[in-house]
């Protein structure tokens, strides 16, 4: 079973954890919990943009890189489920992903995510 936590906060920051990142990674590499920013834009509609780091373990633990990854969170009117997409680029280890021309060495969209409905977790 897979387990996904969203965590927005009111500063506009936030945090994803995945339940199975240490094995199924983006690009085929682990990927570590991810950090970012949000904003609203759009009626019940998020963007927020996360960044990881990546690790290559089929030998020796080897840090690869840095994962930017785009998401587009879009909220039932009741605010209860949401639904996502994503895209992502990973960039090789010295390499800045946020500097002009900066080039990945991975791209991928997060497809696994389509036809999925998010809930928030209830309390007791």
């Amino acid at each position: 079973m897979l387990f996904r936590s969203l965590q927005l906060h009111r500063d506009g920051t936030a945090e994803i954890t995945l339940s199975d990142q240490v094995t199924a990674g983006a690009g085929g590499f682990t990927f570590s919990d991810s950090f970012g920013s949000w904003k609203v834009t759009g009626p019940r509609t998020l963007k927020a943009r996360f960044v990881n780091l990546n690790f290559d373990i089929t030998g020796t633990p080897a840090y690869t890189g840095a994962a930017v990854v785009d998401y587009t969170f879009q909220f039932a009117p009741t605010f209860q489920t949401f639904s996502a997409s994503c895209q992502g680029k990973i960039y090789p280890t010295g390499q800045d992903p946020f500097a002009p021309g900066a080039t990945p060495y991975v791209v991928f969209d997060c497809s696994y995510l389509n036809g999925f409905l998010y809930k928030r977790v209830p309390l007791p």
